[in-house]
């Protein structure tokens, strides 16, 4: 019994050393080995060879740890958990592409260590995605994600996370839920996951906050107000000097980190196409639906105004 527990050990500890050799960020690489290094070995014995080295003996130095009894099993574990969120984040720096790293960045070790305590204990995929998406992020841009975005996630259930998942694809500008313009907005929000059930328990995960906010954009002929959900833009037009009042559910800061996480890219419009007809009817307003191509130096959404996906 004991022996077999040993070989599953050395097993993931060659698996451990395995997926370091493998990474291909120099930014993850770095930040892992330096992390390992600070909490498995710089601290528990005299070897300092691991340190800004990218193929390490790992399965040695395991070997060693649990020989001495300085390395447990469930922090092996925890470092097999780690590696699995590691290996799906270096992932995403392939595709964001490594130039986006900032060269000379000091990372905060502390942050790394607290982001190492809460995903080393996922071992649900979809949620190591979500990780990895925090560790690549932070990699790439220093203090995007906070400590409380951590912590946050960390307390998700995956039921929760999925909830959240779903609630991204119809989150406008990247800060708040559509409520309710007139009488648009709650029964195509259901049709999208968001009821009142929903509603509460994103409050209770301390993602979106449950105080109604309030914003009226006046539109003249010439003018229209817009609403971003991902890569479409939905505008709105009016004959007439026109204000449009409508309702919204803001995302709380940790809210907007965390989507940033969440969101995934879609070539999927539905959400807006639904809710632009659904104004034209109640509204009188005119709409159009454009896919978004590409942001002006003054961050000014640009669009191809060739196609109006309303009018499919």
């Amino acid at each position: 019994m004991g022996a077999d527990i040993v070989n599953q050990a050395m097993s993931m500890g060659s698996m451990i050393q395995t997926a370091m050799e493998s990474l291909v960020s120099p930014t993850i690489t770095a930040v892992t080995t330096a992390l390992f290094t600070a909490m498995f070995v710089g601290k528990k014995t005299e070897h300092k060879g691991l340190a800004g080295a990218k193929t390490t003996i790992f399965e040695k130095e395991i070997r060693t740890l649990l020989d001495n009894g300085r390395l447990s099993y469930r922090e092996l574990n925890q470092m097999k958990n780690y590696l699995e969120v590691v290996e799906k984040a270096d992932e995403f720096h392939k595709e964001c592409g490594y130039d986006k790293v900032e060269p000379n960045t000091q990372y905060d070790i502390d942050w790394f260590i607290r982001f190492f305590d809460a995903a080393s204990n996922v071992s649900n995929e979809d949620l190591q995605k979500i990780w990895a998406k925090l560790l690549a992020g932070e990699t790439i841009c220093k203090g995007c994600f906070s400590l409380r975005a951590i912590e946050t996630l960390y307390n998700m259930s995956p039921d929760e996370a999925r909830l959240f998942s779903k609630i991204a694809d119809i989150v406008i500008d990247e800060q708040y839920i559509f409520y309710k313009m007139g009488s648009v907005g709650e029964e195509i929000n259901k049709k999208y996951g968001f009821d009142a059930p929903a509603l509460r328990l994103l409050e209770e995960v301390g993602v979106v906050n449950a105080l109604i906010a309030e914003a009226e954009d006046v539109i003249e002929p010439d003018e229209c107000a817009g609403f971003q959900c991902g890569q479409y833009l939905l505008l709105v037009k009016s004959e007439s000097s026109t204000a449009l009042h409508y309702k919204m559910l803001l995302l709380t800061k940790v809210g907007e980190e965390l989507y940033l996480a969440f969101h995934e890219e879609k070539d999927n419009y539905a959400y807006l196409y639904d809710l632009g007809k659904t104004m034209e009817k109640e509204l009188n307003v005119k709409v159009g639906l454009y896919r978004i191509t590409g942001y002006s130096d003054a961050d000014i959404v640009q669009y191809d105004e060739t196609v109006n996906l309303m009018d499919e």
